[in-house]
């Protein structure tokens, strides 16, 4: 490998370690195409390029990986490891003749990204949804007797909470949209003449504004702070 190989491959590198694709896979196939000889310092070098990769996580995810107070994580990134040895340690020698392949690499990669497309596919179906609210299967959220909908309705002692429904659908429709009418709204229509409807109105928009938190806020509350530090532990 000279240095105009080793060069190119990190870009491949670069490119794809974020990307939702196999980086050591496109390395591999990349250093096949290149004609690199399957040598040990190829190998090496294919996973010791990924050591900045891995640095960029931990110093993105600092936070977290220091946070002692959730033993828990540890726990878990524990048991998430564990598998990865243990085959590894089983199967390397399966795994250097076998799936360290080019051809074996891109046949893989190519059904992955067919099996992907069929999940996302058959996933993502608009029928999911039920268009009235007789069909209780694609309406009714009640997993226990297979009901997988949106509407979920919870019975306590005094009160029963419904879930996936709002009250006052003008409200939640100008809320996701916060829409302020043109003039030739206001100078229209049988309401023509009878007020200065923009004028009057409008203090009634800026308050709405407020009171649906698209307003920037005048100052930092105790509340507000304690949010913000909690987004940025998140």
């Amino acid at each position: 490998m000279n240095n105009l190989q080793a060069i190119f491959i990190a870009i491949v590198e670069g490119i794809t370690e974020f990307l939702p694709i196999s980086s050591t896979g496109h390395m591999v196939i990349t250093s096949a195409i290149m004609h690199i000889d399957d040598e040990p310092f190829t190998k090496y070098f294919e996973v010791s390029i990924q050591l900045g990769a891995i640095l960029s996580v931990l110093v993105l995810y600092f936070k977290k990986f220091i946070n002692f107070k959730n033993p828990s994580f540890y726990l878990k990134l524990l048991i998430a490891v564990i598998p990865s040895l243990v085959l590894g340690k089983l199967l390397n020698d399966f795994i250097d003749d076998i799936l360290g392949k080019p051809l074996v690499i891109a046949i893989v990669m190519i059904l992955g990204g067919i099996l992907l497309l069929f999940v996302d596919k058959w996933f993502n179906k608009p029928e999911d949804f039920a268009k009235s609210n007789s069909n209780l299967r694609k309406w009714m959220w009640m997993p226990s007797l297979g009901l997988q909908g949106l509407f979920k309705l919870t019975f306590y002692r005094h009160v029963a909470i419904v879930s996936g429904v709002g009250v006052g659908g003008g409200s939640l429709v100008y809320a996701n949209t916060l829409p302020i009418p043109k003039s030739e709204f206001f100078n229209s229509g049988h309401w023509n003449g009878l007020e200065n409807w923009e004028e009057n109105l409008k203090p009634f928009y800026d308050v709405s504004l407020k009171m649906l938190g698209a307003e920037r806020h005048p100052y930092m509350s105790k509340s507000d702070k304690v949010m913000q530090q909690l987004a940025i532990n998140i």
